[in-house]
């Protein structure tokens, strides 16, 4: 006969029950061996615990062997399954990595192109700067010039008229009446 993938022969499986048929009997003790059933009690507990174990080892022996070799295979499975998401999930961090390497390279170069473009941008106001003020200088010294212009012909303006007034006042007091026809007489002679 075959049970869960043992053989087990008809004798066995008899001396296994009247075995245990024993076991369950009720102890046949002396009415006067109190000490002797404390031995008796032990043995018994030991040969119940051989039969238990006798039990299961021809029992459950296959079952239990199949049972740790499918879980076995199944945690090996398991092992190999996460092993491959961990060398997956390393490639990907690897991966993961090298764009960053690339993204700062990326980083770097945009940063120092901002700051040669910022350079140059600088480079550029400050010289518009430079323009703007070499021009501002030559307005104001347009402007000052003019005005120096402006303020010499007004005081030269004003030189002749006081020269003028002075002149004048000078002719009239000192020119006397001869005098002035005798210049008038020069005058249209002259012009004549």
């Amino acid at each position: 006969m075959k049970t869960n993938g043992v053989n087990i022969n008809r004798r066995q499986l008899a001396a296994g029950v009247v075995f245990g048929l024993i076991l369950s009997l009720p102890a046949f003790a002396a009415d006067g061996a109190s000490d002797w059933r404390a031995t008796y009690d032990i043995v018994f507990r030991w040969l119940n615990f051989l039969v238990l174990v006798s039990v299961i080892v021809i029992f459950a022996k296959a079952p239990i062997k199949k049972f740790l070799s499918m879980r076995k295979i199944e945690i090996s499975e398991q092992i190999n399954s996460l092993e491959e998401e961990k060398k997956g999930l390393l490639d990907k961090i690897d991966e993961t990595v090298k764009m960053g390497e690339v993204q700062n390279d990326r980083l770097i170069r945009m940063k120092e192109r901002i700051i040669a473009d910022g350079e140059r941008r600088k480079i550029t106001a400050i010289e518009s700067a430079r323009k703007q003020g070499e021009l501002m200088l030559e307005e104001a010294n347009r402007r000052i010039t003019h005005r120096i212009a402006e303020a010499k012909h007004q005081i030269k303006a004003e030189l002749v008229d006081i020269a003028v007034k002075m002149a004048n006042d000078r002719l009239t007091t000192q020119i006397n009446e001869k005098d002035n026809q005798r210049l008038v007489d020069d005058f249209l002679t002259s012009v004549g």
